[in-house]
């Protein structure tokens, strides 16, 4: 299942993050915990970001155990392809998360 923590809008979200966001859920039922969006193009993101497009979302990852979160990042990776940039920023801060960006090339 998919959550969406209070307050995440995704208005003009992009189908391809909507098509990435159910993919990404299969890593996160496969490590036994929640998908949860913690931001889409709501938040507080850099001016030239993508999350303003709808070409990219933000997934909480502090609720899952730290042995399983780099395969959890690894699982996502796979699933999603080269069209995708995946990144774990924060590791370990209060800030941690996964951020997802459709980027082809």
């Amino acid at each position: 299942m998919i959550r969406l923590k209070a307050g995440v809008s995704l208005r003009d979200l992009q189908p391809q993050v909507v098509l990435g966001l159910i993919l990404v859920e299969q890593a996160f039922a496969a490590a036994g915990a929640e998908c949860i969006v913690t931001s889409c193009n709501d938040g507080q993101h850099k001016t030239d970001s993508f999350h303003y497009r709808g070409f990219a979302a933000d997934l909480r990852i502090k609720h899952i155990h730290p042995d399983r979160k780099g395969n959890v990042v690894a699982h996502i990776t796979d699933l999603l392809g080269p069209e995708w940039d995946v990144l774990w920023e924060n590791p370990g801060l209060a800030n941690e998360h996964i951020h997802l960006e459709f980027d082809p090339p």
